[in-house]
């Protein structure tokens, strides 16, 4: 080899030296720091009101993401009464991005917690549940996505409340730079194919086909589902600007968009446009099932008849583009009263 050649070959040889050494060392560092910050995170939500345990943990992923496999994780509040524990969950970053996260969770996951004073517990069954979150320069959630597949929530005896085949949730928070915002979070949730149990399904029936909600949750959210969290929200202004929404229920079709909040007594209080059809056999449902009177079921259906018109796409179907809104306590669709609205929570019993 001619002496002009040998530093030519010399800087590429150097580098893919560097890199076969440096990066596997960098690799461990990193797997060092994910799984020590997440043994700091441990313990500092043990000394901050939550109890977190967990089995044993294992590092992999080399040569590509570092993967933190956690067995058994349990978490619970001793402040606010839930927990969830699972029987897996694997914590994945790439070594390169720190600003992008993925968690996936193994079933069944068990869900207990406490709602107006009464212990609530249930186990969701999944085929797949996962979370992807990104932070923002100052290592701040900025947005994050979950994604749940084949989802079977049952009671602890068996009993299985319903069936989802996808549920997805997006959140994106906003630019915590402009202290002068006030706080909020964009939201959308989708979900398909969801068959319900004959506890839950309602009037409509069990097959639940699709729902989509797309809006933003302003004011600082309650952090306990309880009443006095829910009113605090309330009281500060606390609103929901719904861009759209769509229901698939039975024979229903529902879509539209408005904004929604609470009353005094914590019961939905808002204002939609909506297109609806199937609204003919909704009526004869809450008909059916003791929800509306024969009269007033005749009468909304008159009255909707008068207001709708064929939706074009065949099958004799009509549609009818009206408000809903919802005021003291009562659900109005255009100008028929529908039915009455209970308080998101119910009252504490007394005794």
């Amino acid at each position: 080899m001619s002496m002009f050649l040998r530093p030519i070959l010399l800087g590429p040889s150097l580098l893919i030296l560097l890199l076969g050494v440096g990066y596997p060392v960098f690799w461990f560092i990193v797997a060092g720091q994910v799984e020590d910050g997440f043994l700091r995170w441990r313990d500092a939500q043990n000394h901050n009101g939550y109890r977190v345990k967990h089995g044993v943990l294992d590092i992999g992923g080399f040569p590509g993401s570092v993967r933190l496999e956690i067995a058994a994780p349990d978490i619970a509040s001793t402040k606010d009464g839930w927990s969830v524990r699972s029987s897996r969950a694997v914590f994945e970053i790439q070594p390169w991005n720190w600003r992008r996260y993925r968690v996936e969770a193994a079933g069944p996951h068990h869900v207990a917690g406490i709602v107006q004073g009464r212990s609530v517990q249930g186990v969701a069954e999944t085929g797949s549940a996962w979370f992807v979150g990104h932070l923002n320069d100052r290592g701040r959630m900025a947005e994050g996505v979950a994604e749940v597949r084949d989802l079977r929530i049952r009671q602890p005896d068996g009993d299985e409340l319903s069936a989802t085949r996808h549920v997805q949730v997006r959140l994106r928070w906003p630019d915590d730079t402009a202290p002068a915002r006030p706080p909020s979070f964009d939201l959308t949730v989708t979900a398909s194919d969801t068959r319900l149990s004959q506890k839950i399904s309602g009037p409509l029936g069990p097959d639940l086909r699709a729902f989509r909600l797309s809006g933003t949750l302003n004011g600082k959210p309650p952090g306990k589902l309880q009443r006095d969290a829910l009113d605090a929200w309330r009281r500060d202004g606390g609103t929901v600007d719904i861009r759209q929404i769509a229901l698939g229920w039975g024979a229903l079709d529902v879509a539209g968009n408005g904004a929604l909040a609470l009353d005094a007594a914590l019961r939905p209080l808002g204002a939609f446009t909506t297109e609806i059809r199937g609204y003919r056999a909704m009526l004869s449902a809450l008909e059916r099932t003791g929800k509306l009177r024969r009269r007033e079921a005749s009468g909304a259906r008159l009255a909707l008849d008068l207001l709708s018109k064929p939706d074009g796409n065949g099958g004799g179907r009509r549609v009818v583009t009206v408000p809903l809104t919802a005021q003291k306590g009562r659900l109005y669709l255009g100008p028929v009263r529908l039915l009455k609205l209970p308080p998101i929570l119910p009252p504490a019993r007394s005794g």
